[in-house]
């Protein structure tokens, strides 16, 4: 009976460390080495994301939304090359066929406005076009928990606008171990990009 009225008593709200992943590399977002560890509430309704990497670092906070088509709507702080930043964070994916296969399709979009521009920005002679200092990131993904076809957008400051076609794959490593990795096409760049990392989950 006390054991029940302690469970009782607790947060349904309060956050709880759902899985760390630990990774290098570079693709859209990422590059060097990538730390992350992903948030639940008890009761499923919060989400949070604390990323580290070696010139950036940002913390996400959203709400879950819906059963079978799922959405996470929320906010994100951080800051890259010195430059604080804020943006909406939007991630919606919904399963397809979900009788006959483990296939989903989902999309995120996270943009961002900076205080002023990162460093390198800053400092490359080149004028923003833009009167904020803003990124746009978009990307949608199809695919099942072990392989996904991604397709991105990225519009950073005065950089050429930028599409980032690529692949993940994820596998079971050891108990509550994932390995994850992904390659993906800069198209700018016109060179791969490629990303390897570990994930453990509770």
């Amino acid at each position: 009976m006390v054991e029940k009225n302690v469970l009782a008593q607790e947060n349904p709200r309060a956050m709880e460390l759902k899985s760390i992943t630990v990774g290098s590399g570079r693709d859209a977002i990422a590059s060097g080495i990538v730390g992350t560890a992903i948030f639940n509430s008890r009761d499923g309704k919060l989400y949070g994301d604390f990323t580290v990497q070696a010139q950036q670092s940002w913390l996400t906070m959203g709400r879950n939304f819906g059963t079978k088509t799922k959405a996470t709507i929320g906010g994100t702080i951080g800051y890259f090359q010195g430059a604080p930043f804020v943006g909406p964070y939007v991630f919606v994916t919904r399963p397809i066929a979900p009788k006959i296969s483990k296939i989903s399709v989902s999309g995120l979009y996270w943009p961002a406005v900076f205080a002023w521009e990162p460093s390198e920005w800053k400092n490359d002679g080149v004028k923003n076009p833009e009167p904020l200092a803003i990124g746009n990131f978009g990307m949608v993904s199809i695919g099942t928990d072990r392989v996904r076809l991604t397709y991105a957008l990225l519009d950073f400051m005065d950089d050429p606008f930028n599409r980032l076609p690529g692949i993940s794959i994820s596998a079971p490593y050891a108990k509550k171990m994932v390995f994850n990795a992904n390659a993906t096409w800069n198209t700018v760049g016109e060179e791969w990009m490629f990303y390897m990392g570990m994930t453990w989950s509770r």
